[in-house]
């Protein structure tokens, strides 16, 4: 498959829950898709300005495309993402979630030994012992001449949404 339709379709499942920015450039490193979702959820009682609680879950996919990849690029990537942590995410009472995927698409065949590692990845944050909230870091690998798809550990879950069709 041709990354380009796959972005396309990827694009669109995620235009209705997500803003999109194509092209975006995030220290030295171009992305296919950057999408974010901001989802606020609260209880009140009787009207809306009576707030008994609220959480908020916020989502970041970063899509980049390769040739072929280097288990360097794939640290490389992880480290972007854990770096823009500081910059992005604002722990308050309401921060319940953040989570950062890097979707990584590729036309060449992967070595066992980055699938390896990604499928053992696993990055997580919390800020004030959770009160605060946490951030999760997960990394997506497609693989789009065979349409196989990798997930780090807390990506397993949503493997399948990912994948090519």
């Amino acid at each position: 498959m041709d990354k380009n339709i796959y972005y396309e379709k990827m694009l669109d499942k995620l235009k209705y829950n997500f803003d999109i920015n194509k092209n975006e450039i995030i220290g030295k490193w171009q992305f296919e898709i950057a999408a974010k979702s901001h989802i606020r959820n609260e209880k009140y009682l009787g009207f809306k300005s009576a707030v008994i609680y609220a959480f908020e879950n916020d989502e970041y996919i970063y899509g980049k495309h390769f040739q072929n990849i280097s288990k360097e690029n794939v640290e490389g990537l992880i480290e972007l993402l854990k770096s823009t942590i500081d910059n992005t995410v604002e722990p308050h009472d309401e921060h319940m979630s953040t989570t950062f995927t890097a979707l990584i698409t590729v036309d060449e065949p992967v070595d066992e030994e980055i699938k390896n590692y990604i499928k053992k990845f696993k990055y997580q944050k919390s800020f004030l012992f959770g009160f605060k909230g946490w951030v999760v870091v997960r990394v997506i690998l497609v693989e789009l001449h065979n349409h196989q798809v990798t997930g780090s550990k807390e990506a397993r879950k949503d493997e399948s949404f990912y994948l090519p069709q």
